[in-house]
């Protein structure tokens, strides 16, 4: 017997013994009703508690209306309610699930359908206790569209209605389709109900039509909602729309009107006006101009508006009317303005710039520049000062400096003119210092100053020689050669980037040493005079950087060192003569009984030397002994166990 053979058996078996179960089982009491909305999910309670605790669940089944065949099943009967088989049918395969877990237990019917109401009964079987059946009927509610708003001309209306003037009358219809049952429409203002007179058309649609007869200053931003509801078991559904209303300004104040004003000082001024809704738009004028340089705000309670103008005066604005508007634009002929004529008083106003043929970005060595200082000032200047990095400029013509009044001509430009200018003039009321123009000169390359200029390098050592150069732009294409005083080869071993290249050389004889040349190049022109290194053996560089400086402060270290000796020498040697003056007079040469000292070796005896006595000069102390005199003669020391001095002599 086959699997398709044993699930028809078991429908068979299902559908007689659903038959005998309505015959002779236990029948429900009572029906329970449900109310589902479509598209929700509801859920079918069914009490499936055994009527004794040692009994069980065997099996649970659920018809719709009445059909023989069951919707859902639960089949328990080879183990326990929690770990049973669940099935359900084609129609209901994936919006159904029988939920064990909660007390009763549920069917569990998802995004439910029209089609989905009407009456169902839950079988349950025991094990040992007779069937039980619970009937519950489904009732299922269609909600009705989200109620459409629309003013008096059929504008639909979305979340604010208007804006109104104040005093208008207001007009709002309602209208909500569908439903089933057919909704309620109501009108509420924020929480209370004004309005419940609706109606339904033959199609079905419920309307209502709101009237207010004037509208109010307390109107405003006010919510009117419109709320349809069929059911009890959810909410309302609303559509609300405000009000809102235009009312024009009713006062406008100005604080620091009349005021002579500082040409170039900042001032502030502020406008101020009352009672209109929406805030009210204030805008600051000169003349017919309008002027931008405004803060505005409003306070809390929204029926002050408030706008400061930042307002920086010049010789033009004397004499000019300065006012501040405010108005609704809503509500023609609603402006309304305050202002006065300006009187000012202002120092100097200077702006310094280029010629007007100049460009700024292509200036180069050579060209000639010159700037422009423009004057605004009552009264006029009575002096003018240029600067270069905050240095006076004066005129010198050998320099290519030209200063005349207002301009400044540069003549030849070159590098060393970059940096920052500005222009200075002074009236009666005061010095004014003009914005500073940072003039740029591009140039060829040439060679950054305080480089290492000689690298030592044995052979075959690899080493690499750096060569940086000052240009602008930094664009720098670099060129290389060698020079071994015999012929000069161009280098190719080298790499770069913007102002700096390196090459690498490794010498492997004498000719690979000699003089190495660097150039640069970029959109200016070519490096003049190159860059020059010197490669040499790394056992002369020593000769080479040693500077005379250093050898001067050698010798006098070295001749401090000799001097310390020679002084050390003579105090020993002294001592030692006069403790032998005795024995060592008779064979002393003269009689001035001056010591002698001989030096011996293995090579022989050295010549005599005098001993060490203090002598009286001005340049030296007493104390300290010098050498009196050189003997030619080699006499023998008496003493051979004096071996101090002979080592010293050694």
């Amino acid at each position: 017997m086959n699997i398709h053979t044993i699930d028809q058996f078991i429908s068979v078996y299902l559908i007689i013994c659903h038959g005998f179960a309505l015959s002779f089982g236990e029948q429900a009491s009572t029906t329970v009703n449900v109310n589902g909305i479509v598209g929700h999910e509801v859920a079918l309670p069914c009490n499936i508690s055994p009527p004794t605790s040692d009994d069980e669940v065997s099996l649970v089944l659920w018809y719709k209306d009445e059909s023989s065949t069951p919707i859902y099943s639960l089949d328990a009967r080879r183990g326990v309610v929690g770990h049973g088989k669940h099935s359900s049918s084609d129609n209901y395969a994936t919006r159904t699930y029988f939920s064990t877990v909660s007390e009763p237990a549920t069917l569990q019917l998802t995004a439910v359908t029209e089609n989905d109401e009407g009456s169902y009964t839950c079988r349950v079987d025991f094990k040992k206790a007779r069937t039980r059946y619970s009937e519950i009927t489904l009732k299922i509610v269609v909600l009705p569209r989200k109620p459409r708003i629309s003013d008096g001309k059929g504008d639909l209306i979305h979340k604010v209605a208007g804006p109104y003037n104040e005093g208008d009358s207001l007009v709002l219809l309602c209208e909500s389709e569908g439903g089933n049952p057919l909704p309620s429409l109501t009108w509420w203002k924020e929480a209370d109900l004004i309005d419940e007179s609706y109606e339904v058309t033959p199609q079905k649609i419920t309307f209502n039509q709101l009237h207010v007869p004037s509208l109010h200053r307390n109107d405003l931003m006010v919510a009117f909602s419109c709320r349809a509801m069929n059911n009890n078991i959810s909410l309302p559904i609303s559509t609300s729309v405000k009000i809102d209303l235009n009312l024009k300004p009713v006062q406008l104040e100005i604080d620091g009107a009349y005021e002579p004003l500082i040409s170039g000082r900042l001032t502030q001024l502020e406008c101020r006006t009352l009672g209109s809704r929406p805030p009210a738009v204030i805008t600051w004028w000169k003349e017919n101009r309008k002027l931008k340089r405004t803060k505005n705000w409003t306070n809390p309670n929204g029926n002050v508006s408030i706008s400061t103008l930042t307002f920086q005066p010049s010789l033009e604005d004397s004499g000019k009317y300065l006012f501040c508007r405010a108005e609704n634009p809503e509500i023609e002929e609603s402006a309304i303005d305050n202002g006065w004529k300006l009187e000012i008083h202002h120092v100097p106003v200077l702006s310094l710039r280029l010629g007007s043929k100049l460009r700024h970005f292509h200036i180069q060595e050579g060209y000639d520049v010159y700037f422009e200082c423009e004057i605004l000032a009552n009264p006029w200047v009575t002096n003018i000062v240029w600067k270069f990095d905050r240095k006076e400029l004066s005129t010198n013509t050998s320099a290519g400096i030209i200063i005349s009044n207002q301009s400044l001509v540069l003549q030849k430009v070159h590098r060393s003119m970059r940096g920052r200018y500005t222009c200075s003039a002074t009236n009666t009321l005061g010095t004014s210092v003009s914005n500073p123009f940072h003039l740029k000169i591009q140039y060829a390359p040439l060679c950054r100053t305080g480089q290492k200029s000689v690298y030592g390098a044995a052979r075959h050592e690899t080493i690499q020689i750096f060569c940086d150069v000052e240009a602008d732009p930094f664009d720098v294409t670099f060129y290389w050669k060698f020079n071994n005083t015999k012929e000069v080869l161009d280098v190719t071993t080298f790499e770069s980037e913007d102002t700096w290249s390196k090459a690498t050389f490794s010498p492997t004889g004498v000719a690979d040493y000699g003089t190495v040349q660097c150039w640069g190049k970029n959109s200016i022109g070519t490096q003049k005079e190159p860059c020059l290194f010197q490669l040499v053996p790394a056992e002369s560089l020593w000769q080479m950087t040693f500077s005379p400086l250093l050898i001067v402060l050698v010798a006098v270290v070295a001749g401090l060192v000799i001097l310390a000796c020679l002084i050390v020498l003579g105090l020993k040697t002294r001592s030692k003569l006069r403790h032998s003056k005795d024995t060592k007079a008779a064979k002393a040469d003269s009689s001035d009984e001056r010591g002698v000292v001989n030096c011996k070796n293995m090579k022989g005896v050295g010549e005599t030397f005098t001993s060490w006595e203090p002598v009286e000069s001005e340049k030296y102390p007493a104390s300290v002994p010098l050498l009196l005199q050189v003997q030619t003669s080699s006499p023998t020391l008496t003493n051979p166990s004096d071996t101090s001095e002979t080592a010293l002599c050694e």
